[in-house]
Order: C-alpha cells, then structure tokens, then sequence
C-alpha cells in the first residue's frame, strides 16, 4: 500500500501556510490601523478601531478559507491524475 503524499511533499507547502498566518495577521493590523487613523481624523473614540479590526479579522479569515479550498481542490485533482496513472494491480489488491 502506498501512502497517498511523500512526507517531502507536505514539509514543501509549508512555507505557503505559513504566509497564509502572516497574511492574516497584516490583515488586521492594516484594517485596525486604518480604523485608528479615521477615529483620531473624525475626532471618535476607538469605534473605527473596533470596526475596522473585525473586518480585517473577517476578511482574513475569508481569504483563509478560500485560499486552503482553492487548495485542497487543486491537491484533489493532482490525486486523481496520479491514480488514472498508475497501472492496474495485476494481483488484485493485497
């Protein structure tokens, strides 16, 4: 039986994950930041930051997801190239 990925393979998309947390993170401080910097030009108390870092906490998380699907949909695919590829078990399985 053979694994479905090499190890190799997992360990090389991690870079990508990785960027997806900093993404997130720079997300949130650019929409808090944002939100700072329109409470202290309209003179508000902290709403706009408030505001602001929940949009960017929500569209990161969008992005996220969208992002990992787009993803694991594209592994999918790759999974059933390499199965169509693969010559038949002349044995049977086992």
């Amino acid at each position: 039986m053979k694994p479905e990925k090499p190890v190799g393979r997992e360990l090389s998309q991690a870079p990508r994950y990785d960027a997806l947390g900093y993404s997130f993170a720079f997300s949130i401080m650019v929409f808090a930041g944002a939100g700072y910097l329109l409470d202290r030009w309209f003179g508000t108390r902290l709403i706009l930051t408030i505001i602001g870092t929940l949009l960017g906490a929500g569209l990161a998380v969008v992005w996220v997801f969208l992002k990992v699907r787009s993803d694991q949909a594209g592994s999918e695919s790759e999974r059933r190239r390499t199965r169509s590829r693969e010559p038949a078990d002349p044995q049977g399985g086992a």
